[in-house]
């Protein structure tokens, strides 16, 4: 996870540093000359093309932001885990993937350390570098990424299910899987870590299937209660040149509706926003913005709401995970290695 931190942070900085210059192609696919390129302007908060204007970052305003929360560093000394990743809330415990030490750590709400699950391997219950994990229907699922599949566990933490990730291992064209997600017919979703032209894609595995969908995305997933999955890309990649598999970031971002017959827009949030993980709360979604740091509250339209927390000015996460609980939450940077816990004052 640490070095695809690296990808991450760059992809970043073209969002802050004006990744609207893009040479040979434009966002639309129409070859360009060698010295022409797209500038991009800022205006309340879209994305629109002007002549002669440079990128100018947006303001980190506080939609509506009060401080109502505390926020608490929950770091290694405390939970043991080296580099957190995805987290769940279930049967009242909080439980975090950890990447590098390979595996599952239950935790208590308050961030103390219950239970540890499997170690690196590849038998069952086993894990490669864990990176998310969702329950539905009362059954904990892992992404277990190195080993390219997800292991379904109990509420008793016994394993009853190893479901395969790929048809075919020889054809793997990406880093690893980032995040999963499970729909109301029980298909499982997962999205990867990914810059290259045809690997940053949501997969969808049915009946022992796995099919890509439409959309290009690298992102993050989540569920509604309703069985509804969602996704949001971390950064809008664009082709730069048809005869390579580099993309580049446009500085857009969209929130979409995923099925297994694809991936549809629903709708465009700020410009250069930038989120990590989010977690479907009734209408809403609450998200943190990887270039504006902030935890945010946005409705499922895009518009910004509130900011639930305004974090300290120099911070740039690359990869994080949150989870929500009766009006807590929970962010776990791998960077780091510490996993903030928020409640209301």
């Amino acid at each position: 996870m640490k070095k695809k931190s690296l990808v991450v942070i760059i992809l970043c900085t073209f969002l802050l540093n004006g990744c609207g210059t893009i040479d040979s192609a434009d966002i639309g696919g129409e070859n360009k000359s060698d010295d022409t390129h797209i500038e991009v302007s800022v205006k309340e908060g879209n994305r629109e093309e002007g002549p002669d204007e440079d990128i100018q970052m947006p303001d980190r305003v506080l939609y509506g932001y009060e401080e109502r929360y505390d926020m608490e560093e929950l770091g290694q000394d405390v939970t043991g885990i080296e580099t957190p990743c995805g987290m769940c809330i279930w049967q009242e415990k909080l439980f975090v993937c950890d990447y590098d030490n390979h595996c599952i750590v239950q935790l208590d709400l308050q961030g103390k350390p219950m239970s540890t699950y499997g170690k690196l391997g590849s038998a069952e219950g086993e894990f490669v570098h864990p990176t998310a994990m969702t329950v539905w229907e009362d059954k904990l699922y892992v992404l277990d990424s190195g080993n390219l599949r997800a292991q379904v566990y109990d509420k008793d933490m016994q394993l009853i299910e190893v479901i395969s990730l790929w048809n075919d291992q020889s054809t793997v064209m990406y880093d690893e899987f980032r995040d999963i997600a499970v729909d109301g017919e029980g298909n499982i979703y997962v999205c990867t870590d990914a810059v290259m032209k045809d690997a940053a894609r949501i997969f969808c595995v049915s009946k022992g299937v796995t099919t890509p969908l439409n959309q290009v995305i690298q992102g993050y997933l989540a569920q509604g209660r309703d069985g509804t999955v969602y996704a949001v890309d971390a950064v809008e990649l664009s082709v730069v040149e048809e005869n390579y598999k580099w993309r580049a970031c446009t500085g857009n971002n969209y929130l979409y509706q995923v099925t297994k017959e694809g991936v549809m827009q629903l709708a465009e949030l700020p410009f250069m926003y930038a989120p990590m993980d989010f977690v479907v709360v009734e209408e809403e979604f609450y998200t943190v913005s990887c270039t504006w740091g902030q935890i945010n509250k946005i409705s499922m339209e895009g518009e910004l709401l509130e900011a639930v927390y305004n974090l300290k000015p120099d911070f740039g996460p690359s990869t994080g995970y949150i989870v929500e609980y009766n009006g807590e939450f929970w962010v776990g940077i791998s960077d780091n290695g510490v996993i903030y816990h928020f409640t209301e004052k």
